[in-house]
């Protein structure tokens, strides 16, 4: 079973710690709603921060690369979408390029992908620590966003 964040086209993020117990949800919940059909609601203004980051990545699947090129990834934060992501292919893999946008230089960025495949949103497993003006990856050592099947 995957960390599965929704089954619809609508891509519904979960930005607060899961309830205690089968059915609750913690007050402070807060869902962030896209339309994937819709990519203008996919971007964000640089204009709108302060700070830069930059990633290359590739979306890994219990360690296998996956390479649709209907996949999308959106990296989040505090109820607001700071990726912009495009992808290409680079050495038969399909890699994908993120501008990091944040007010603050110690933001905790959080990242979800729709797996066409798997027709569904699910979890990227490893958030990432803002840092200003840094690289991460590159087109021949790319970050892995790691999804991972639960048992």
């Amino acid at each position: 079973m995957f960390r599965k964040i929704c089954t619809a086209a609508v891509l519904l993020i979960y930005l607060s710690a899961c309830g205690e117990g089968p059915g609750t949800e913690p007050p402070e919940t807060r869902y962030i709603e896209w339309d994937l059909a819709d990519t203008s609601q996919w971007q964000v203004s640089g204009h709108d921060y302060e700070h830069l980051m930059t990633m290359t990545a590739v979306i890994t699947l219990n360690g296998e690369i996956l390479s649709s090129v209907r996949n999308r990834v959106v990296g989040y934060s505090g109820g607001s979408i700071r990726s912009n992501a495009v992808s290409y292919w680079h050495l038969d893999q399909q890699l994908y390029s993120l501008n990091l946008y944040s007010n603050t230089l110690t933001d905790t960025l959080k990242f979800a992908a729709w797996i066409e495949d798997l027709g569904m949103a699910v979890s990227i497993e490893n958030p990432v620590i803002f840092e200003a003006n840094a690289a991460l990856g590159h087109p021949d050592s790319p970050f892995e966003l790691l999804i991972e099947k639960e048992e």
